[in-house]
C-alpha cells in the first residue's frame, strides 16, 4: 500500500491527463480517463489497496496547502478516482444487473440496443435445440438507452465545516441510488407483459391472495421450461422476488426443498434449485399494508437468455471541474438501457 503522495509520484502523468480532461469537459468519466491507464498491475494494486483503506478526510486533508486551503495541488487530482471507487463500491453492493442479467457492456454506444442481433447470436448455443430466428430484422427490437442521475448532496457548508463523514455518506448515498433506479427499472422489465423486446411470449400465473408458495413458483418453473421456440426448451434458474415474499412465504412453505437450495452449477438445467435475487423496488408489489406486500411480483426465468442490461457513461461525475470544490453541486450519470431477449424464458408470478 502506498501513501498518498507515493500515488502522485507514480501517476504524474495520468494525473496531467485528468487535469486536462475535467478543465476540457466539465465532468469526469472513469471510462474515459482512467488515472490506471498505462500502469504495471503491481502499482495499480498498491493504488487501490490505498483508496480502499482511506477516508475521504484523509485524502481531503492531504490536499490542503500551508495556510489549509483546500485544493492545493497534487492530491487533489487524486480525489475524482477516489469518490469514482466509493460510487462503485456503493453500488456494486445493492446493484442486481449483474445477478439477473445475461449480459451487462459498459460501453454501449447509440441510443438502442438491437435486441434481436442479440438473439440471433444466441440461438445456436449448444444445447438450445438449434432454436431458429431466422427472418428477423437486426433492427426489428429495440430497447432505448435512457439516462439516469443522482445528486452527490454534499454543500459547501459540509466542506466549510469539514464535515467529511457526512460528504462521505453523500458519495456512497449518490451511488447506492444509481443502482435503486436501475434496479427499479430492471424489475419493470422483467415483470411487463406488453412491449416487450424478446421473442416468443411471457409465461403468467397468479398466486392467489397475498399466498405465493414454493407450489406455484414450481408451477410457473415448468411452463416456462414447457414454453418453445422452435424446438427449443428452456431452463428456469433464477428466482427474482422481494424480502417479503421470500421470508413470508416461500421459505417458510415445506415441501419443495428445491426452492431453498442453491443450484448446482455443475448440470446445465433445473436442479437442486434455483438461484434467488432479493430486491427491494417498488415495482415488485404495492405498498405495505398489514406487513404484507399486496400484489407482489415473483420472476421465475432461465438468467442467460432473459434480459440484457447496457450501460453507458455510468458512473460520470457531471458538473465537476474542480476536483474538490466541485464536489458540492457535483451530479452522478449513467445511461442505461434494458430488454428482453427471450420471453418465452421468463415467468411472471403475480399475487391477486
Amino acid at each position: 500500500m502506498f501513501s498518498l503522495q507515493e500515488c502522485v509520484s507514480k501517476t504524474e502523468n495520468q494525473l496531467k491527463t485528468i487535469e486536462e480532461y475535467m478543465d476540457n469537459h466539465g465532468f469526469f468519466d472513469p471510462y474515459e480517463c482512467n488515472l490506471f491507464s498505462g500502469l504495471k498491475r503491481s502499482t495499480q494494486r498498491e493504488i487501490m489497496e490505498t483508496f480502499r483503506t482511506a477516508s475521504l478526510k484523509e485524502i481531503l486533508t492531504s490536499t490542503q496547502d500551508s495556510t489549509g486551503t483546500l485544493g492545493a495541488q497534487g492530491v487533489n487530482y487524486l480525489v475524482p478516482t477516489y469518490v469514482s471507487m466509493k460510487l462503485y463500491q456503493a453500488m456494486s453492493a445493492v446493484d442486481i444487473a449483474p445477478a439477473v442479467s445475461a449480459d451487462v457492456p459498459t460501453n454501449q454506444t447509440g441510443d438502442k440496443i438491437y435486441i434481436n442481433a442479440i438473439v440471433n447470436a444466441l440461438a445456436g448455443k449448444s444445447g438450445y435445440g438449434g432454436f431458429s430466428t431466422s427472418g428477423l430484422k437486426i433492427n426489428g427490437a429495440e430497447a432505448k438507452m435512457e439516462r439516469y442521475i443522482s445528486p452527490i448532496a454534499i454543500t459547501n457548508d459540509m466542506q466549510e465545516d469539514c464535515q467529511y463523514n457526512l460528504m462521505q455518506a453523500c458519495i456512497t448515498g449518490a451511488g447506492a441510488a444509481m443502482a435503486r433506479q436501475s434496479n427499479d427499472k430492471i424489475c419493470a422489465v422483467l415483470k411487463r407483459t406488453t412491449g416487450t423486446t424478446g421473442y416468443g411470449t411471457k409465461t403468467t400465473e397468479s398466486a392467489g391472495a397475498d399466498t405465493t408458495t414454493p407450489a406455484n413458483v414450481a408451477t410457473c418453473a415448468s411452463e416456462v421450461a414447457a414454453g418453445e421456440i422452435g424446438a427449443g426448451m428452456f431452463r428456469p434458474n433464477l428466482i427474482v422476488t422481494s424480502h417479503e415474499v421470500w421470508n413470508d412465504a416461500l421459505i417458510t412453505t415445506a415441501g419443495h426443498p428445491e426452492i431453498q437450495l442453491p443450484r448446482n452449477p455443475m448440470f446445465d438445467a433445473w436442479y437442486g434449485g434455483y438461484d434467488v435475487v432479493l430486491v427491494n423496488s417498488t415495482q415488485m408489489g404495492s405498498a405495505v399494508a398489514s406487513n404484507r406486500i399486496p400484489n407482489a411480483v415473483s420472476i421465475i426465468l432461465e438468467k442467460e437468455l432473459g434480459i440484457v442490461t447496457a450501460r453507458n457513461n455510468w458512473l460520470r461525475i457531471e458538473n465537476y471541474s474542480d476536483p474538490v470544490k466541485d464536489l458540492a453541486g457535483a451530479v452522478v450519470s449513467g445511461r442505461m438501457g434494458v430488454g428482453e431477449l427471450v420471453d418465452s424464458a421468463i415467468g411472471v408470478l403475480t399475487e391477486t
